[in-house]
């Protein structure tokens, strides 16, 4: 039987990252169900990495703060979301390094980067030439087409957040109809508050504190927080509608069948065209993806993931 250790994104900085561990997992165990599948946090060497960039509390660079990541047995190790960056390889590089020295195989599940440039490019794949890197399911076929090669077994994926629905199925709210408006780095675009039903307006960013840009938001009625990535699930699942310059905001809504639209040119958005929608598409209007296009997206991609995972 063979033990994956799930390792979790920093999910009270950015609540969309434990959307994309709850799919993660959803798909790791629907992949092999009889896997020992378990969860370490990658949270501690962030913060200990933050600190020491930020104030100078940490002058070493190899990380002193205790961490489960490394010390967890394991066959396979699973990183997931936006991953493939410099970033990453700056924060978790040492504790790749040495699950790789222990011979813990590593699945990027799911990933991709942020700038998607070339000096963020050529560093991520330094890296990954030098330790080695078991499979590569990619989030976007630019992902795919710029990292594929550097992986024993390379996969051109969906995000691992269009798996949610096979990992939570959302409560049904004691609430009147309301449209969903979360908008973190800008101001909520006029006009989609109209008085005519009620607005629920989540908020992703919650630590370490909320900064000035965010005061617009956190000032109107029905502002959401919560450290429970659940409670958002629960929201966007139950929406009329959903607005947002989050994309995951958007992923986690079209994976319960709920109409979004989304407020960013952030590049991210190419993760929808896998499923037949360009970002021009997500910023013009509210948009759904094809429930069958879909399912079948997951299908393959856990198929492959089940080869990977049942080849120890």
């Amino acid at each position: 039987m063979a033990s994956v250790n799930i390792v979790l994104g920093n999910h009270i900085t950015n609540i969309g990252n434990a959307f994309l561990d709850i799919g993660s997992q959803a798909s790791i165990k629907a992949a092999s169900p009889g896997a020992h599948i378990f969860q370490t946090s990658s949270f501690p060497r962030w913060y200990e990495h933050t600190q020491a960039q930020n104030r100078g509390m940490f002058r070493r660079s190899e990380p002193e703060f205790y961490s489960l990541v490394s010390r967890a047995p394991a066959d396979f190790a699973v990183f997931s979301g936006m991953i493939i960056t410099e970033g990453f390889i700056d924060r978790y590089g040492p504790s790749i390094r040495r699950m790789r020295d222990k011979g813990v195989r590593i699945i990027l599940n799911g990933a991709g980067p942020v700038r998607y440039n070339e000096k963020e490019t050529q560093v991520c794949r330094d890296f990954w030439s030098e330790v080695g890197l078991f499979a590569l399911v990619s989030r976007d076929t630019y992902s795919y087409e710029a990292f594929g090669d550097l992986a024993e077994n390379p996969f051109d994926g969906i995000d691992c957040g269009f798996f949610l629905s096979n990992g939570f199925t959302p409560e049904n709210l004691d609430s009147e109809e309301y449209d969903a408006l979360a908008f973190d780095s800008i101001g909520e675009p006029d006009g989609l508050d109209d008085g005519s039903r009620m607005v629920v307006r989540p908020h992703h960013k919650m630590y370490p504190t909320v900064v000035a840009k965010d005061s617009d938001a956190l000032g109107k009625p029905n502002a959401f927080i919560s450290e429970l990535a659940t409670d958002y699930l629960n929201i966007y699942g139950n929406a009329r509608q959903v607005h947002t310059d989050r994309v995951h905001a958007c992923v986690a809504s079209v994976s319960y069948d709920i109409p979004c639209r989304l407020y960013s040119d952030s590049k991210r958005g190419f993760l929808f065209e896998k499923l037949g929608v360009s970002l021009d598409e997500m910023q013009a209007g509210l948009i759904t993806i094809d429930r069958d296009l879909l399912d079948n997206a997951k299908k393959v991609q856990i198929e492959f993931l089940r080869g990977l995972i049942e080849s120890v």
